[in-house]
């Protein structure tokens, strides 16, 4: 009787690494009787078996560098790209206008620059006067505004001294004057204090008025403007002395509150009369001082019409001419960087973009992938010695099917082991050498070591062999179709559960395989 010999695939499942083995000889039928096979001629192979999933070899996320409304999005997830090209574009209106006023700006560096070589025209001398004479006569103007503010420091002191403050101090122009107002104040001798300060005061508004007496708008003005400071301190002090008093005064039979009211009314206005001169000296003295820089200006400037252009002029203008270029080239830059390119040619992975959306700085639009991919896999150590770098595997994506395959090679293994469930692992990488642009990162990966392979051998079922010490047997019909054992030498053992023999057996033989 015939029976038919299922030849299974042995799958033999390493724990650690995930290791498979599993069939993949070819094995010509050739079936006799009932428990034998005839011994025929195959292909006998041992294969590794990992899985992994697929990654890109280089995956980048792009963003813009700056905040903007997305104008163009032409790509999609999944649209091959070619380095350079535009994936995401923004609205650049706002540079471009600045890019048009820069290349205005430079416009106008090249023509200034084009006057300073040529020298002075006739009409630039005239213009040139003509600023100089302006000049002038705006410094003699703040000359005689200074001059009468000068003066009229001098005789409102002298006003606020004699006519407000003097009308609460007896004797006041004579060496001995008197507070004439009572009472007990919590600044130690102010009363005294006042009283020295108006004597002295006296001798400080003649000479005051005196140095005014003969000053003219042509005079020393900063001289005069200085001594006026000088005299307005006391002035300032003794007034600020006589308000604390009046402050803290009390009414009696001898001084009313009217009275105190009124002296209160007076040395306020005074105060704010010496204060309003100092406000009127500062404008006067800026104003006069900002004359004179125009006019040295203006003074310059037509020395410098009138000699023409020196070369360090040039020099600096040919300076502002390449900041200006700078400038453009910087905008259009920028204008470049609207626009999100592809690094390098690839694959679109991810894409967060829509037309007419506010994007931020930083934040994440794209993500481009290449076309070339890797695969990481775990390597039990009881297979780590059969595979090295260099090794070749050929690889099926689940979602392809079986009968697409992918070449790869091995490009790198980790020396130091990876513990997985408690069996060391060697991290390997592995590089498609054919790829696919349907090909996608994360999708899962079925990968075939082939570390041993012979053609044309003869081949016998793994279970077929009898093990006796260290040599191996089969059971073999002789021409009475009795089974006698027979030493055999074997080469590789096949992932199928077939066994290469190199020794001991011819083809057309038949062997027991069912006991």
């Amino acid at each position: 009787m015939r029976i038919a010999i299922f030849i299974g695939i042995t799958i033999v499942l390493l724990a650690a690494g995930g290791t498979i083995y599993y069939l993949q000889t070819t094995i010509p039928e050739s079936k006799t009787e009932e428990g034998t096979l005839r011994v025929k001629r195959g292909v006998v192979e041992q294969v590794i078996s990992l899985n992994g999933k697929l990654k890109s070899i280089e995956e980048i996320e792009l963003s813009f560098d700056r905040s903007g409304k997305i104008s163009l999005v032409p790509v999609t997830t999944g649209t091959s790209v070619k380095k350079d090209q535009i994936l995401v574009s923004l609205d650049a209106g706002d540079v471009r206008e600045q890019l048009r006023a820069a290349e205005a700006d430079l416009e106008f560096e090249h023509a200034r620059l084009s006057e300073l070589t040529r020298g002075p025209r006739e009409e630039e001398l005239r213009v040139a006067d003509a600023k100089v004479d302006q000049a002038t006569s705006a410094l003699t103007e703040t000359k005689n505004t200074l001059y009468v503010r000068l003066v009229e420091a001098q005789t409102k002191s002298d006003d606020a001294v004699r006519s407000y403050l003097d009308k609460m101090i007896a004797n006041a122009q004579t060496q001995n004057p008197r507070v004439s107002i009572d009472g007990t104040f919590s600044t130690p001798n102010i009363k005294e204090t006042i009283e020295s300060g108006r004597k002295n005061l006296e001798k400080e508004l003649a000479e005051w008025f005196s140095e005014i007496q003969s000053l003219t708008p042509e005079g020393d003005l900063a001289t005069i403007l200085s001594r006026t400071y000088s005299h307005l301190n006391p002035v300032r002090t003794i007034l600020k002395n006589m308000a604390i008093l009046l402050n803290e005064a009390k009414a009696n039979p001898a001084q009313t509150q009217a009275t105190l009211d009124l002296y209160r009314t007076d040395i306020s206005t005074a105060r704010n009369t010496i204060e309003a001169i100092l406000t009127g000296l500062a404008a006067a003295e800026e104003r006069r001082q900002s004359a004179i820089s125009t006019l040295k200006v203006a003074e310059e400037e037509r020395a410098q019409t009138r000699a023409g252009f020196s070369s360090e002029e040039i020099q600096a203008q040919e300076a502002r001419i390449k900041q200006t270029e700078a400038q453009v080239r910087r905008l259009r830059v920028e204008i470049g960087k609207m626009g999100l390119k592809a690094p390098f040619s690839g694959i679109v992975s991810k894409i967060d973009a829509q037309v007419g959306e506010n994007v931020l700085p930083g934040k994440i639009i794209l993500t481009l992938s290449t076309l070339q991919y890797e695969i990481t896999v775990n390597i039990p150590e009881a297979d780590i010695n059969k595979i090295s770098t260099s090794s070749k595997a050929i690889v099926i994506f689940d979602s392809y099917g079986e009968d697409s395959e992918f070449e790869a090679e091995v490009t790198s293994i980790e020396q130091k082991e990876t513990k997985i469930e408690g069996v060391a692992t060697y991290k390997s990488v592995l590089r498609l050498v054919t790829t696919n642009a349907l090909l996608r990162s994360g999708i899962s990966a079925d990968i075939k070591f082939i570390t041993a392979r012979k053609e044309d051998t003869l081949i016998v079922p793994q279970r077929a062999i009898i093990r006796k010490g260290g040599d191996r047997f089969v059971r073999v019909l002789n021409a009475k179709s009795e089974s006698e054992e027979k030493k055999i030498k074997i080469g590789i053992t096949g992932s199928n559960g077939f066994v290469e023999v190199i020794e001991g057996l011819k083809e057309g033989e038949r062997i027991v395989i069912a006991f």
